[in-house]
């Protein structure tokens, strides 16, 4: 039964039909990831998503610098706790980035290299079939 599963698993992904809906919902879910406070999405230098400690918040590094600094203010603008410290969000500036790189191929027409894989993983298991 697992091996019927996965085999039906492996025939979707290679038509495209699952991955399509994958990843239409993980575009959806990362072009959410916007500042709180300016609603951009984090992204760039400017907008670098900067984590809060100990909320766990997240705000673009402009938004973040301007409350806590030019407002003299040293607590999260979204619940107000104390703000101990602050980081880089890199693993979500890393998701983000990609997905922004991945939307400017797109524009330009280019295709992208895992779309080329599985063809040429396709084409491949043709030969071979």
């Amino acid at each position: 039964m697992q091996v019927e599963l996965r085999r039906e698993n492996a025939r979707n992904l290679q038509d495209g039909a699952v991955g399509a809906q994958v990843e239409a919902l993980l575009e959806r879910h990362i072009a959410t990831n916007t500042c709180p406070v300016c609603f951009e999405l984090m992204s760039g230098k400017a907008h670098q998503p900067t984590l809060l400690f100990p909320c766990g918040h997240t705000f673009c590094a402009t938004c973040l610098r301007t409350h806590l600094e030019k407002m003299q203010r040293k607590t999260c603008p979204y619940c107000r706790e104390e703000v101990a410290s602050q980081a880089p969000n890199v693993s979500l500036q890393q998701v983000i980035d990609g997905f922004v790189e991945r939307q400017q191929a797109i524009t330009r027409g280019e295709i992208l290299p895992e779309i080329m894989q599985g063809h040429d993983a396709a084409a491949a298991a043709a030969a071979a079939g």
